[in-house]
């Protein structure tokens, strides 16, 4: 007989693995097991759709759902909580983030190739022409090119370039934080399961797509992405919206899901677009000082300004 919750919580134990490694003689970091490249995104995502095909078909098997959905929301949101604190900016002194980091000199068995290493963005960067052609085609994890390409033209401006050290450590951030985001969605489908917990037949779970929690026209915002991260930002941290004031980091997932699901915001070319992946937009938010946090005020308190009625 197949035991569907050991098989469940073996894929979920080792989901939920923390673990980095970081080799010395290739100098590259392994995260979840996976090596830290442009093929990051992918094989977690592939990851967290087998995990979220065990989950269906212990739900669909299981004899307690409420206890058992009630239990993994709390092990997961654990996990996402402590990725909410690392310093995602902060490529020079990973210690900061208590991440715990295994060292090793042997030559690993096997390292998956990778198209965005050291020598790639050195080149990419200082020829101008072989940028704009690789920008023309489709980018993988879109994510860490960017940020990469930031560091290396952060540093050219200064007439330097970064450490492989440096780059390394940025490649293992960003791939934290990817990993994040896609446990933040995990967490998303959990909290759905939870709140619609009465309206779900578990026996036909198979046959249900996950939907937003709210399904409602959304509210298009006259903001830019970033201004309007700013905005629900300091709506969020200062205490004005709250969906359940009783915890506060859950809270913060539920109603950034709930902009995600109901807001638009106004790109680049005019045109409203979907709010996705704000998270990490609003978790720069904590980072602010004291005269960036007052600045964001500042800036709010102007548009308010201008609209007084003389």
């Amino acid at each position: 007989m197949i035991n569907y919750l050991k098989e469940f919580q073996d894929a979920l134990d080792d989901f939920l693995d923390l673990s980095i490694y970081f080799n010395q003689n290739e100098i590259r970091y392994k995260f979840q097991g996976v090596w830290t490249s442009s093929n990051f995104e992918k094989d977690i995502q592939e990851k967290a759709k087998n995990l979220e095909h065990l989950l269906s078909r212990q739900l669909k098997n299981g004899l307690d759902n409420k206890t058992f959905l009630s239990e993994l929301q709390l092990e997961i949101r654990k996990a996402y909580n402590f990725l909410y604190d690392i310093y995602y900016d902060d490529f020079d002194n990973l210690s900061k983030s208590n991440l715990k980091i295994r060292y090793s000199s042997a030559y690993p068995d096997y390292i998956s190739v990778d198209l965005y290493t050291y020598e790639f963005f050195e080149k990419l960067i200082s020829n101008e022409k072989f940028l704009k052609q690789f920008q023309s085609g489709n980018i993988e994890f879109q994510l860490l090119f960017e940020s990469l390409s930031n560091l290396f033209e952060n540093f050219q401006k200064n007439d330097t370039t970064p450490s492989r050290q440096q780059f390394e450590n940025l490649k293992l951030l960003n791939c934290i934080y990817c990993y994040r985001e896609i446990l933040f969605d995990l967490l998303g489908l959990i909290d759905h399961y939870i709140y619609n917990f009465d309206k779900i037949d578990f026996s036909k779970i198979e046959e249900i797509e996950f939907q937003p929690i709210v399904q409602a026209v959304k509210c298009n915002l006259n903001l830019s992405k970033v201004e309007a991260a700013k905005f629900f930002s300091f709506l969020i941290y200062d205490k004005i919206i709250f969906i359940d004031s009783s915890d506060e980091k859950a809270d913060k997932i539920r109603i950034q899901k709930f902009i995600e699901n109901n807001f638009t915001y106004k790109s680049l070319n005019s045109k409203q677009e979907s709010i996705t992946k704000i998270n990490r937009e609003i978790s720069d938010f904590k980072l602010y000082n004291k005269s960036d946090y007052n600045k964001v005020i500042d800036d709010f308190i102007k548009i308010l300004e201008s609209k007084k009625k003389t």
